[in-house]
């Protein structure tokens, strides 16, 4: 039986900031990720109809997205009530770029069990 995706919540207009704990995907189970070569993190988030519709970027957006608090146990935090996002029902992709993955590789929220998680986008 499959596990429900991790849920995160953006209240639009706020300063809220949700963590999310990555790792990768090693046989079928989720290794927390060490993150401290770590260049940029995409978030893209996809709709109801798999159709990409938004990507945010910590190279563009650097308070939207960071893991500078705790690298080395994979933790990012999303400070995304800043970046106008429609409000809605998504399914989120972490995108992780590094020197040793120059063209960035899917990385897995802990706790679900794949690459993606929920993401409910409401007004603040």
């Amino acid at each position: 039986m499959a596990c429900s995706l991790p849920e995160i919540t953006v209240y639009n207009g706020t300063d809220n900031v949700q963590s999310v704990l990555l790792g990768r995907l090693v046989t079928g189970v989720v290794e927390v990720a060490d993150l401290t070569t770590t260049t940029r993190i995409t978030l893209r988030l996809f709709d109801g109809a798999g159709a990409l519709a938004y990507t945010v970027d910590s190279a563009l957006a650097p308070v939207a997205i960071s893991w500078a608090a705790a690298p080395v146990s994979g933790q990012v935090d999303l400070k995304l009530g800043g970046e106008s996002l429609a409000v809605g029902a998504y399914r989120g992709k972490l995108v992780v770029y590094s020197p040793s993955s120059p063209a960035g590789e899917l990385f897995a929220p802990v706790g679900g069990d794949g690459y993606a998680l929920a993401v409910s986008v409401q007004n603040g």
